[in-house]
């Protein structure tokens, strides 16, 4: 599209005219398209958050999120119970009203030996990798995975 001055009264005003509609309309359309697809991506999105929910709801694994805390050294201090589902709730001894917010120096089951939980900060930060391949679900290499144990409420490395 030339918006030239010398070109528009060569041309005439017409197909300057007509050149800024199609560039105008084109914008529309493209416009048009991205919400579209955005729409359909936020469907998707909730679809897949409502499902999600209803598993961590219904299951009777107990699961418990935690989130690292850093100190203002960028290293790893403790860590917070963020949410826990019902089946965790009677293995913890907690409401999820109660847990929720705990952090790991506030309740003996969060407090784990110094070895477990290097470990366990290690896994948390580096077992979350953006992967550009959506098969490979793989933990990173050298990952624990962290298990509960109903009878004492604590928490281990397998």
């Amino acid at each position: 599209m030339s918006l030239d001055p010398s070109q528009e009264a060569a041309n005439g005003p017409n197909v300057v005219g007509r050149e800024r509609s199609l560039v105008f309309a084109s914008l529309i359309v493209a416009a048009a398209a991205f919400g579209i697809l955005r729409s359909r991506r936020v469907r998707t999105l909730r679809v897949a958050e409502d499902q999600f929910a209803r598993h961590f709801e219904n299951t009777t694994t107990g699961i418990v999120v935690l989130q690292v805390i850093f100190d203002r050294t960028g290293a790893a201090a403790g860590h917070e119970v963020v949410d826990m589902n019902p089946a965790a709730q009677p293995l913890l001894g907690v409401t999820a009203r109660e847990g929720i917010g705990m952090r790991s120096g506030d309740a003996a089951y969060l407090q784990w030996p110094e070895p477990a939980r290097a470990a366990n900060y290690r896994v948390a930060l580096t077992a979350c990798r953006p992967s550009t391949n959506n098969s490979d679900r793989r933990p990173a290499a050298g990952s624990t995975s962290v298990r509960s144990r109903p009878d004492t409420g604590s928490f281990r490395n397998s």
